[in-house]
């Protein structure tokens, strides 16, 4: 999907021209060309129903199986979800359980929703299903009765997310509760020892508090979603009584965008880097023309307030783990100019790993950020105030997310909120010391080309490799990597939180991490190998390791301590592995030849098996790598 948007045209013709098209798709690739540039904030019902018809009912595999469960009818929440994720490039296929058989549904194995093999289990449970006499009359009960009934609450969830944990390998979404528009004590709810307004906040800081160090939960927060629009407009009293459905179109639609994210973060699609321009995106006006200190951002007028807050919203960014780089048509001197003497600028130059400023082409200078980054051009999210610059973009990357900034500045700022480009489910120490690994990593990349000579770098670089077990605190790392690493990967097998916890318990695998650090500063957790066991064979299912470790020696020095590993402490007599070709693995085509493996056959598409016997195995040279195991 592109932001950028082609030429205008009606929005009732469009949207009809859109649902014949859909009817005579015969293909999941035709239904995202058909829905690609939909504004998803404005579809109306009859193309959610024909987007969402389409979405289930062609043939191929779905990315995402996603399982809806509730006391009351979630049949349009689940369309509006098909719908917008389709727009967003994602097959979601959905599963509706029956009516308040939540606990049934995760208890029978054979129920329909085993029968489905879900990726993700939305859960939605109104009060009246879990505390029905605070629903029947809320002022009738005790503050102590209240309070009681939140760590009633909240156990009834932890019980059945035990099973449901248990039973499947779903990523569990859990609404929380959202309060009435209107306390039934009205505007006395303040005075009262926990009132409604309290209930609420308490419950759902109880809900955070209970799952938020669980990989497997993701609190979905409904209060929000439905407080963007307004609870009032969020209400369907109608079909409520009629039919069970508690919302209305427009909060289906926001509750839809804020599952999204979700599936976003379920799939490990967040973008890695952002790209922006600089005149009239992050300050008004053309430096060239206005100067230092005549372009607008700061704490002035409202125009720089509004700018300001755009790079304090691209800034935040960075402590997510987000990449941000510059492309912008500028003096160098100029721009470096006004970053060092302009302190009412929220964003510094150093929270940038790379800039382009200068007069090439764009697209030209986008692919030439990716590949100093090391990182794909779908990786990308450029932002532009300029049409044309934004066309360019589209037509010469379409892989990259083109954003072109409204032109009233004023919604500049809460634009990148609103688009799901970066979500995880959580954010790892590697995510907040990304920008400055990057920063490190340039350091070392300008000192080996220095240097002339690889080896002796490399033997100054001090490199150190730590080894160890995975365990539960690494599982959102490993589910982060096994999610975007493309380069240095034999299999690119991928791999769900939930998945990557069942294989740390299961006694048949065997999970290794690898964390490096050298005398420039830590890398962090960036390797990965799961291997099978199988009595005196082995396989080696995924080996994975971040690009900004590649070239370092590290890949052997770890095979070599894999190799101890499985033919010392687990007595395997045959170690086996794969190459499985990607478009981006190429650099690893050879690995396992290099590190003494034997061929074994090689399909007419490049992939690969190989095999390496207890009694071949050797360590093989990697000085300058000191390795520390705690296995």
């Amino acid at each position: 999907m592109q932001v950028m948007k082609g030429p205008a045209q009606s929005a009732d013709h469009a949207a009809r021209a859109r649902r014949l098209a859909l009817r005579k798709a015969g293909s999941w690739d035709e239904v995202r060309a058909i829905v690609d540039g939909v504004d998803a904030s404005r579809m109306d019902s009859g193309l959610v129903e024909s987007i969402a018809r389409a979405t289930e009912t062609l043939p191929g595999p779905p990315d995402v199986r996603m399982a809806f469960l509730s006391d009351c009818t979630l049949a349009p929440l689940a369309r509006h979800v098909s719908a917008l994720a389709a727009t967003n490039g994602i097959r979601v296929q959905a599963h509706l359980g029956p009516y308040d058989q939540h606990f049934q549904q995760v208890l029978d194995a054979s129920s329909s929703l085993h029968d489905f093999q879900p990726d993700a289990i939305f859960l939605h449970l109104s009060l009246a299903a879990l505390a029905p006499e605070l629903h029947e009359d809320f002022l009738a009960t005790s503050a102590e009765r209240r309070r009681e009934a939140v760590n009633e609450i909240v156990q009834q969830l932890q019980a059945w997310v035990s099973e449901a944990r248990a039973r499947t390998s779903a990523m569990l979404l859990l609404t929380n509760f959202p309060r009435p528009a209107f306390p039934v004590a009205g505007v006395a709810d303040w005075s009262l020892d926990f009132g409604q307004a309290e209930f609420y906040q308490t419950l759902n800081l109880a809900l955070l508090s209970a799952f938020r160090s669980d990989p497997r939960v993701a609190i979905v927060d409904l209060e929000m979603s439905l407080g963007r629009g307004g609870h009032v407009a969020a209400d369907n009293q109608r079909l409520h009584y009629l039919a069970r459905i508690p919302w209305s179109e427009g909060a289906m639609r926001d509750m839809a965008a804020e599952i999204q994210r979700h599936l976003q973060a379920i799939r490990g699609t967040a973008r890695k880097c952002l790209v922006v321009d600089l005149d009239n995106t992050l300050w008004g006006g053309v430096l060239g023309e206005a100067g230092v200190w005549g372009v607008k951002v700061g704490d002035g007028d409202p125009e720089s307030r509004a700018y300001a807050d755009m790079q304090r919203v691209v800034r935040s960014l960075k402590h997510r783990g987000v990449l941000l780089a510059i492309c912008s048509k500028n003096n160098h001197d100029d721009v470096l100019e006004l970053f060092a003497q302009r302190p009412d600028m929220p964003l510094a130059l150093d929270d940038f790993v790379a800039t382009r400023i200068n007069w090439q082409p764009k697209p030209d200078n986008v692919r030439s950020l990716a590949e100093e980054l090391n990182i794909g051009t779908d990786s990308l999210v450029f932002m532009d105030d300029n049409p044309v610059e934004c066309g360019l973009m589209c037509s010469a990357l379409p892989e990259v997310q083109t954003i072109l900034l409204p032109d009233d500045v004023t919604c500049g700022p809460s634009l990148l909120g609103h688009m799901p480009l970066f979500e995880r489910h959580a954010l790892t120490d590697e995510d907040r010391a990304r920008g400055e690994q990057y920063r490190q990593q340039a350091v070392r990349q300008r000192l080996v080309h220095a240097s002339g000579n690889l080896e002796d770098f490399l033997q100054g670089l001090e490199t150190r490799l730590r080894i160890e077990v995975a365990g539960a605190q690494h599982c959102a790392r490993i589910a982060q990597l096994i999610g975007k690493t493309n380069q240095f990967n034999l299999t690119t097998r991928r791999y769900t939180a939930a998945e990557v916890e069942d294989l740390l318990v299961d006694d048949a695998c065997l999970v290794l991490v690898g964390s490096v650090s050298d005398r420039y500063g830590d890398l962090g957790l960036v390797l990965v190998c799961i291997v099978r066991l199988d009595g005196s064979m082995a396989d080696i299912d995924s080996l994975l390791m971040s690009c900004r470790a590649m070239g370092r020696g590290i890949e052997t020095a770890f095979m070599n301590t894999l190799k101890s590993i499985v033919f010392g402490e687990h007595s395997v007599q045959e170690l086996r592995g794969q190459f499985l070709p990607t478009r981006k693995n190429p650099p690893v085509r050879d690995y396992l030849d290099n590190q003494g493996f034997q061929l074994v056959d090689e399909t007419p598409d490049g992939a690969r098996r190989y095999r390496l016997n207890a009694g071949y195995a050797e360590s093989l040279s990697c000085s300058g790598i000191t390795v520390e195991s705690l296995l």
